[in-house]
């Protein structure tokens, strides 16, 4: 990212993160609805995850629908456990695209070197055995 977006790229990222913060603050006033309706949702996938099974031949615990829906709803988030979410972020690297093309020059140099050396290690090798 070139420097002259950065200003343009921490306003973004500060709108990000009070949409993020707004959003984590209604999920946590709201956990407990959201918990009942995944509830809802997992119990009915289950249940029509059983019947299809069901229909395949496939013979399951009585109690496998509510050990699933058991389970999904023991996954979701708690209020503490959404509350210590955060949005960061961390540069991978700050570079001007000079260094970039100077590097990529340097790298096409050490290899082009690398091969005459090659070359020249080889005809040693061959004037050796001849």
């Amino acid at each position: 990212m070139p420097w002259t977006a950065w200003p343009l790229w921490t306003k973004k990222f500060s709108d990000a993160e009070g949409a993020f913060i707004r959003a984590k603050e209604t999920l946590i006033a709201d956990h407990s609805l959201v918990v009942d309706e995944m509830k809802d949702v997992f119990q009915q996938v289950a249940a029509d995850a059983a019947r299809r099974y069901a229909a395949f031949g496939v013979s399951l615990r009585e109690t496998w629908a509510e050990d699933l829906t058991r389970r999904q709803v023991a996954a979701i988030p708690s209020r503490g456990e959404v509350a210590a979410l955060r949005l960061t972020w961390r540069p991978g690297m700050l570079v001007r695209d000079s260094d970039v093309e100077a590097e990529l020059l340097e790298t096409a140099r050490s290899q082009a070197e690398r091969d005459r050396l090659m070359v020249e290690h080889e005809e040693l090798r061959y004037e050796a055995a001849r």
